[in-house]
C-alpha cells in the first residue's frame, strides 16, 4: 500500500457556553495571533468513548492550551448516543463519536457541527 489515509471526525455543540475569537484571519495563524485569542470559558469540556483517545493519554492538548490559560477536562461515555446526549444538554464541548450516532442526534433536533480531518503519508511510509 503506497500510503496511508487516517480519518478523525470530531463533533462540538453548538451550545456551547465558550465564546472564542480569533482575531487572525489567515488560515494558518502566528505564534502572536494565537496569544490574541480570547476565551470566556477556560475550561475545554471533551467526551470520549470507552475506548480511549490518544489525544488524552498523551497529554498533548492540556500543553498546548495551558499558555492560553485554558484547562482541560475529560468524560468517558461507554457509547456515542450517550455522548451525543451529553453534548445535546451542555455537559460537554467537543466529542468523537462514530458515523450513526450524530444523525440519531440530528434527527433528534440536537445542533451539532461536525469536524474533520486527514493525514496522508507520502510514498514509502505505512507501507506493508
Amino acid at each position: 500500500m503506497p500510503g496511508f489515509l487516517a480519518l478523525s471526525t470530531t463533533l462540538t455543540s453548538c451550545t456551547s457556553t465558550s465564546d472564542n475569537t480569533n482575531t487572525a484571519t489567515k488560515p494558518k495563524a502566528d505564534v502572536a495571533a494565537i496569544k490574541t485569542i480570547t476565551f470566556k470559558t477556560k475550561v475545554l469540556r471533551i467526551g470520549y468513548q470507552s475506548s480511549g483517545d490518544l489525544v488524552r493519554v498523551t497529554g498533548v492538548l492540556e500543553k498546548r492550551l495551558e499558555p492560553l490559560g485554558v484547562k482541560v477536562e475529560w468524560a468517558q461515555f461507554a457509547q456515542g448516543p450517550q455522548l451525543m446526549e451529553a453534548m445535546n444538554v451542555g455537559k460537554i464541548d467537543i466529542g468523537s463519536v462514530g458515523e450513526t450516532p450524530p444523525i440519531f442526534a440530528q434527527a433528534a433536533g440536537a445542533r451539532i457541527v461536525y469536524l474533520a480531518g486527514r493525514i496522508t503519508a507520502t510514498s514509502g511510509q505505512g507501507s506493508a
